[in-house]
This record gives structure tokens, sequence and C-alpha cells, in this order.
């Protein structure tokens, strides 16, 4: 009898302890700057990763490759593509000759500006790199977040599950104040981050409550379990 009662009196401290790590550690690291920090640094690696894909796969792939040929097999171009999470249009001499999603329109690539830049599209937000050789222009598509016209179900204007950005952050200009700046990678700036307060507490506030109701399951559980 003893035996059980110091079992149970160890697991009900110990998930005592957890609960109050958990719930510092959730505090903590939803301070605004630590998270806002944390996900920008994040973000950026991620489009300096994506960026270094796109630079390699052009230089030895798309350079050397005729898309507009109709003959040429693209399965493992697209399959890559897919792979990254990365969408390419091709255009010779302004015609689309060649593109991997048919959600993405541009009418005059000529208005992108070579290299990398974020711009707006009619279904939402991307990272795009454009790349000229001749009369041939290549550009790479990442989404950052969708911007629909209306919301259903299936519409939804999220970030791209990709970049881990949290729900509960929007877009933001960069002169705003509060925000965080992410980066290609390198010394550009692409946009800005903040967090909507509103969308956070509830985040925060369902977390906490599922962390206790859970440690408070345990804790009844091994009290059965001994006595």
């Amino acid at each position: 009898m003893l035996k059980n009662n110091a079992k149970l009196i160890f697991y009900t401290l110990t998930l005592i302890g957890l609960l109050f790590i958990v719930n510092f550690a959730v505090t903590y690291f939803s301070k605004p700057d630590t998270e806002l920090r944390m996900v920008a640094g994040r973000t950026s690696s991620i489009f300096s990763e994506k960026s270094a894909f796109i630079d390699n796969f052009y230089f030895n792939i798309i350079k050397r490759s005729n898309l507009g040929n109709s003959n040429i097999n693209t399965t493992e171009i697209l399959n890559r593509l897919n792979e990254q999470g990365v969408n390419l249009l091709q255009f010779k001499k302004n015609r689309l000759v060649f593109w991997s999603s048919n959600q993405i329109i541009v009418n005059d690539p000529s208005t992108i500006k070579t290299g990398n830049s974020f711009m707006k599209l009619s279904n939402g937000w991307y990272f795009v790199d454009k790349k000229k050789d001749g009369d041939l222009i290549s550009l790479f598509f990442i989404l950052v977040k969708n911007e629909y016209s209306f919301q259903n179900n299936y519409l939804e204007n999220t970030f791209s599950p990709e970049l881990e950005i949290p729900n509960y952050f929007k877009l933001a200009d960069i002169d705003e104040s509060g925000i965080v700046y992410v980066t290609d990678g390198g010394d550009m700036v692409l946009f800005g981050l903040k967090i909507d307060s509103i969308l956070k507490d509830q985040d925060i506030s369902i977390a906490k409550i599922i962390i206790e109701r859970v440690c408070k399951i345990n804790c009844v559980n091994h009290y059965y379990c001994y006595c």
C-alpha cells in the first residue's frame, strides 16, 4: 500500500512538473517578439533553401531543356518541382510555352523584375524568382499565402503549409511598426510579418486547455491504477 502511494505521489508530482514546464514553454515562446523572430528566421531559411534548389535546377535542368518542344518528356521536371512546392512558367518572346500549374496566371512576364521578388497574383501572394536567357524567361513561384475573393470549405486565405507560419500571423507592409522582416535568405527583404493578437490568444488558450486536460486525465488514470 505504501509503495503504491509513493508511486502515485511520484507520478502526480511528475505530471504537475510537466504541466508547469509546458505552460512556461508555451507562454515564453508565444511572446510576440520571441515568436516573430523565430518564425521569420525559419521562413527566411526555407526561402534560402528553395532559392538554392531553383538555381541548381534551372542551370542544370531547365536551361538545358527545350520545354517548348511538345516531344520532350516533362514528367521528371514536374515531379521535382512538385516535391519542392515550386511552380514554373516559361515564356519565349513573351509567349507562354510551359507551365507546371494552371492556377498561376501572368499576362506580361516583362513587368516582373529579374531575380527574387514578392508579388500579388489573382489567387494569392508569391515569392518569385525570375531567370532570363535571351528571349526565354523562366518564372519560378512559391506560394506564400492564398488570398481569394471569397472563402469556403475548400478555399481559405491561409499561409502555405510548407512555410510553417502559424494561422494567427498575417502579412504586413514593411514600413509598419511591430513587425519582423522575412528575407530571401540574403539581404533582400521580401515581406513583413505581424501577429493578430486576438487569434493568437485564442490559439494559446486552446493549447493550454488541452494540455491541462491531458495531464488531469493521466493523473486520474494513475490514481485508479494504484488505488
